[in-house]
């Protein structure tokens, strides 16, 4: 269904030999068969960042969306809106899939937007050295303090 959609509406673009469109309308495309083949969890999930990425980016045309325009954006998400660099990073990678998507049905230049579109390594989550015991090393422990406290 959502490839038959796609299919007209590629059909309607190439009959008047329109091929630009904006980034909203080509991540609607994109999303339309995306949401087929995932878990409806991720779906909510890539829908609300979708609205997030749309905002900003969504009315520009796909043949005016560079690089650089694409990177601001991610920039400004973690400096600007103070985001974590692990929701900028998921953001990225909805961006590239549109992006790929775009240029398989010539919407988009083709490019190598992975190398193109980057994120500095800004508001990064802090890994602490504390080490954690599995739960069944945990229940180890918990058995040997039984036994020596019973030998008491």
């Amino acid at each position: 269904m959502a490839e038959d959609i796609l299919r007209q509406i590629i059909v309607e673009r190439t009959q008047v030999s329109e091929t630009t469109v904006s980034f909203s309308e080509l991540g609607k495309m994109w999303y339309e068969i995306y949401k087929e083949n995932v878990k409806a969890s991720t779906v909510g999930n890539v829908k609300s960042r979708m609205r997030r990425i749309m905002k900003t980016l969504g009315a520009i045309t796909s043949d005016k969306l560079e690089p650089s325009v694409i990177n601001k954006f991610l920039l400004d998400c973690l400096q600007k809106d103070n985001l974590r660099y692990s929701v900028v990073s998921n953001d990225k990678s909805i961006i590239i899939r549109i992006l790929i998507f775009g240029m398989q049905y010539g919407f988009v230049k083709e490019r190598n937007y992975k190398d193109l579109i980057t994120i500095p390594a800004l508001n990064k989550s802090k890994k602490d050295d504390l080490k954690y015991l599995e739960v069944k090393e945990l229940e180890s422990v918990i058995k040997q303090l039984i036994a020596l406290d019973q030998k008491k």
